[in-house]
Parts: structure tokens; sequence; C-alpha cells
């Protein structure tokens, strides 16, 4: 008995009249936007391509074209998957540079077997380092510069250990395409005019609930399911409780 409409373009107006048709709108949109990679010299209109959207025409049929050498700033499981789908759309002519990565290795959201599967492909792995800058020519990215990075003792928020950067150890990779996998982010500008998020899973407007990536930013499907969920229990608490008043 539930109805489904694809193909729908959900902004803030058509989620407000939502709010007039039902009695409980709940969001659960994920993050689905691309997190800008922002470092000196990286000009808006450069080769440099985010991940997610490289990733999504990838996986329609209608690639970015890349070409020379690739370079992906990132070291988690989406930066693992777009190293491999560049690859795929190169040969084996040009080198991929898939992680350049802050951490070690073993702090990676990859897992091994993703990581060695990387290898088996040819695809470089560079740990310890920051981008720094880009070195362009005529607006273009020929290189980026990096930091070299190394770890201090206490660990941070989710037990990582700080980074401290190594005064005057840049070095230069050779780059003809950029691709950044920094993080995701919410598209929080569909809330109808004036609603904000709220304590909880809830929002400024009484029906309006957010559960998932949506709510909590980047996490994983464990988490999305179990806060969607706990979010569907409130929910129908709350119809139920609407209902015997009515």
């Amino acid at each position: 008995g539930i109805k489904v409409h694809v193909g729908q373009h959900v902004d803030r107006d058509r989620l407000a009249q939502m709010t007039s048709d039902y009695d409980a709108v709940l969001v659960a949109a994920g993050a689905i936007r691309g997190v800008k990679l922002t470092i000196e010299g990286l000009e808006e209109d450069s080769n440099a391509i985010s991940g997610y959207d490289f990733m999504t025409r990838y996986n329609v049929g209608d690639p970015i074209p890349v070409n020379g050498d690739v370079v992906i700033v990132g070291g988690g499981f989406t930066a693992v998957d777009w190293s491999r789908a560049a690859r795929r759309l190169l040969g084996e002519d040009h080198r991929v540079t898939a992680i350049m990565y802050r951490r070690g290795e073993e702090h990676m959201s990859a897992s091994p077997d993703e990581i060695w599967q990387l290898r088996l492909e040819g695809i470089d792995v560079g740990t310890l380092v920051n981008p720094a800058r880009v070195r362009t020519e005529n607006g273009v990215v020929k290189a980026v510069i990096f930091d070299r990075n190394v770890l201090g003792d206490d660990p941070q928020d989710g037990g990582k250990p700080p980074i401290h950067r190594v005064p005057g150890s840049d070095y230069e990779v050779p780059c003809d395409t950029l691709i950044y996998a920094v993080g995701q982010t919410r598209t929080l500008e569909i809330l109808p005019e004036g609603v904000e998020l709220a304590e909880g899973n809830r929002t400024s407007h009484e029906k309006i609930f957010v559960t998932g990536d949506f709510h909590t930013g980047p996490l994983d499907v464990i988490h999305a399911v179990a806060d969607a969920k706990a979010i569907a229990e409130d929910m129908d608490e709350m119809l139920i409780g609407w209902r015997r008043l009515r």
C-alpha cells in the first residue's frame, strides 16, 4: 500500500508543500554533495574534479573524461572506488596515484583487501601527506605539492592520531587530472525557509523529521539504518497520538 513517486525534484518549495499534504515528512536524502578541496592555487574552473561528480557520471555511463597522470586526494572507500574507475578509463599507459592520504595506511577507511586490489591494478598509494598547493599553467593543474606528516601520540575523536606537518618537507607530484575525495556534505538548503535542524531527528517544523546521513552527516549504512528505525518509532507514536486526538 505504499505509493512510490520516482523522478521527482525536491526543493524547499516542494518540501513545504509536502507538509500541507501529509501529517509527517521524513527527509532521508543522504549526504550527496562532494566537499570542495580548498588549497592554494586551485581555481574554480581548473581541471580538478569532485570525486562525487566523477563517480555519479561514471555509474550512469557518461564518465567525465580524464587524461594523463591522475592524482586522487583521499583515503576512504570512495577514494578507492574512484581510483579504480579512473584506471579503467585510462588503461595502463598513465599513472594513477589513488591515495594521497594524510595518515598511515592502517588508519585508512578502506580495507586491507581493497588496498591490495589497488596494487594489483598498478595504482600507487601515498600516505602521511597533506596537499599544500597546486602548480598551474594557464589555469590548468600540472602538479600537486604535498607536505609530509608525522603522527602524534594522543588519539583524536574517532581514535585516530593527530597530524603534524613537517616544515620544509614539501615535494611535487605531476598531475594532469586531480580528483578530490575529501568528504561529502548534506543539501540542507532543501529544508523549507526558516526550518532548521533541532535536537535528535527533529527540525524546527513539527512535521519534518530527518534521518540517516541527512541527520548525522556521512557515516555508514549501519548507523543510517539504526537511525531510521529509531525515528520511525518516534514518528509512529506521534501519528498515533494525532489520530487519537482526532
